[in-house]
Formats: structure tokens, sequence, C-alpha cells
């Protein structure tokens, strides 16, 4: 089972499953479906909720982990009612896009570089409560585990996400279970979660050519020079780093490089402001959208409010 998943971060599609065992779960829970989505602006225009959709900006990364901590107190109860422990892990605050320093995440950089030397093994970082848990459940009780978290292997609906491909997503187990209850199905929780993410994608492909970004970027060059790093991007410095390691591994000479350049990359990003440019881009690069596209996220918009709604009762509720 990956640690990743054990270790509450609820990603939507899970492709972990334990096919061949049996379960006596009793069946899920009951569900109210989701309302129909709310008017649409007659002129095809995005609306605000909907363009920080896109671009997991603005209200979304606070509503983001509202729906995520709904997400780890039910399936902790879920599982709790089968018999298993599922210690909380709690879900961080997200960084913000617009906080150029948030982003950069500067005291973790200083601490473990880019993390390509940091694996759990090399770090000595402690295993998760979830990990230690389940490191001690027999191999029969691993495989219920797993069983009762992420359902039948054979029992996943299709949906295909435009611009991502088609994923097979859990209809059974606690993990399932908790979504439906906030999105009334997974199939509309899949489309909710992955829809605006591809669509990120597709913005953030087109922000290196815009000249607002080039001129960001040329600050960013400019202050790694001073520095003694030439690159001619984040992301090609990035590459380098990974290239080295894979050839020398995490001698204590390429720990050293790693932290001065991840360091050096993410202090000259907050002081060219690279994130937040980007960011700016972003969202005024969804006014470009397709008709069929700005209709969607609106609809995809409507629909996720009202599963915060329901993910912010279940607080209140404390379940």
């Amino acid at each position: 089972m990956k640690r990743l998943a054990r270790s509450l971060c609820l990603a939507l599609v899970v492709a972990v499953g334990a096919a061949g065992c049996a379960s006596s779960r009793p069946a899920a829970p009951a569900v109210t479906p989701l309302p129909r989505a709310s008017a649409l602006p007659e002129d095809g225009r995005l609306g605000a909720s909907a363009v920080d959709l896109a671009t997991r900006s603005g209200a979304w990364p606070e509503t983001e982990r509202a729906l995520q901590s709904a997400l780890d107190r039910l399936t902790r109860r879920c599982m709790e009612d089968h018999g298993f422990s599922y210690p909380a892990a709690g879900v961080a605050p997200l960084p913000d896009p617009a906080d150029d320093a948030a982003a950069a995440e500067l005291p973790r950089r200083r601490k473990s570089g880019y993390g390509l030397a940091s694996s759990s093994a090399a770090s000595g970082r402690p295993a998760s409560a979830v990990d230690r848990y389940y490191a001690v459940l027999s191999p029969r009780d691993q495989r219920r585990f797993d069983l009762t978290l992420f359902g039948r292997d054979d029992r996943k609906a299709t949906v295909d996400i435009p611009g991502r491909g088609r994923f097979r997503v859990p209809e059974q187990g606690c993990e399932a279970d908790s979504r439906r209850r906030l999105a009334g199905s997974v199939v509309l929780w899949a489309r909710v979660s992955y829809t605006p993410e591809a669509i990120d994608n597709q913005l953030a492909d087109r922000v290196p050519a815009t000249p607002e970004y080039r001129s960001a970027l040329r600050v960013w060059r400019a202050c790694m020079s001073a520095r003694k790093h030439t690159y001619d991007s984040p992301e090609t410095a990035y590459r380098a780093l990974r290239d080295q390691y894979r050839k020398t591994g995490a001698t204590s000479a390429f720990r050293k490089r790693e932290t001065a350049v991840a360091v050096a990359d993410g202090d000259c990003a907050v002081r060219s402001r690279l994130s937040s440019t980007a960011l700016e881009v972003r969202r005024e690069l969804t006014a470009e959208l397709g008709k069929d596209v700005r209709r969607s996220l609106n609809e995809l918009a409507s629909y996720r409010a009202a599963v915060v709604a329901r993910a912010e009762e279940t607080g209140a509720a404390g379940e």
C-alpha cells in the first residue's frame, strides 16, 4: 500500500487495490445528490469562483483545505467503524500562489534543497502514525485494511477528463464513501477535482511565452547570476540538479550544491515575483478559454461550492 495514501493525502484517484480479498463491510451510507448547478452567466463569462478554481488561487486554497479536512474526518470515522485506527495527520494550509514567499517555501529549501536527496530513508524522517499502525498489522489485516480503505480493484468507475485522459475512480471503500457523501457521486468528485487542474496546466503551458513572465524571468536570471548560478529558468535549475543526483547520488558535495541552488532559486523567485506574476498571467488567460470550457468551469464551480458547504457542515457537526 502506498505510504502517501496511508498518510491521509486524500488525492482523488488511488491506484491501489486488494483484488481477490473478501470483505464484510456494511453498505455505504446513504448520500444526497447535489442540487443542480446554479444558473450560469448568459454572456459566458467566468465567475470569480470559476477563475479561482481554474487557477487554484483566490479562495481556492482555503476551501480546498476545508474539503480535504472533511474527507480526513469522514474517512477516519469510516475506518474506525470497521475496526481500524486511522490516526489523523491534519491538513496543512495550502500555499497561496499570490504570496511569493509562501510559494517559494524557503525554510523547506534551506532544510532539504529540492528534496532530491531527501527520501525517507536518506533523511531519517519518521514514518507517519498511519504507516506505523499499518506496519504492525498482520499480512491478513493489512489486506483487509487496504480493501476497507480503497475497495475492490475491479469496482471502479471510468471518468474521461479533457486534457488529462481516462481515470479509473474507486467506487468502494471508505475514501469513496467519504467522497460520495460530500459530492453525491465519485464521478462528480472526479470532474470537480481533475478538470480544473487540467485547465490550469494548459494555462501554465502558455505563461512562459508572455511578456510579463519573460520580464520577471530576466530579473530571476540576473539574481541567480549574481550568485554564480547560471540557469535559464527554475525548471532547468531543478532538472540539472536532478540529473546530477542520478549520476552521483546523495554525496555530501551534492547535498551542499542542491541546497545552495534551491535556496538561491527560491530567493530569486521571491525577488522577481515569479509565482505571483505567473498567477496574474494565468488568471488573465482564463478570459481566452473556449466557450464550452468556460461553461464547464462555471458549472463545476457551482457544484464545488455545494460540496464545500457540505464539508463545512461535517465540521460543524463534529463528524
